[in-house]
């Protein structure tokens, strides 16, 4: 069986973490992540949307699914895990025993400043490749 081909496009949600602001308010910040979205389905034809995006994920699915009429997909941040990506959060998780680690990338997010305070820095990765 042949795998079909597939387009996936990644939209970076913004990171609304002290001491990161990236618009004067939470509002502002949904509302150009909005618009990010609208211009890429007005460029695309997308099928799925799937969300990892913290205090932005449900409302944001919300509006997909409202305004495209697609499925809409919020598994919160576990959804790096599923595209393989080395989080101290999965780092122990499901299967991380089977899996070859060269094959999986080792997320970024530790340079956001102030995110590995957060949830006991679950969203970063501190073990060695």
């Amino acid at each position: 069986m042949e795998i079909p081909k597939f387009n996936l496009e990644v939209i970076q949600s913004p990171m609304s973490i002290f001491p990161n602001r990236p618009n004067s308010s939470w509002i502002e910040s949904f509302k150009t992540l909005k618009e990010t979205i609208q211009f890429s389905f007005s460029q695309n034809k997308h099928s799925l949307f799937f969300a990892s995006a913290g205090v932005y994920g449900l409302p944001i699915c919300n509006f997909v699914y409202a305004t495209y009429d697609i499925a809409s997909v919020y598994t919160g941040n576990y959804i790096n895990y599923l595209f393989g990506v080395r989080q101290n959060a999965t780092e122990d998780g499901f299967y991380s025993d089977k899996r070859d680690v060269a094959n999986w990338a080792t997320s970024g997010l530790g340079s956001i400043p102030g995110l590995a305070r957060v949830d006991e820095g679950r969203y970063v990765f501190t073990g060695k490749d």
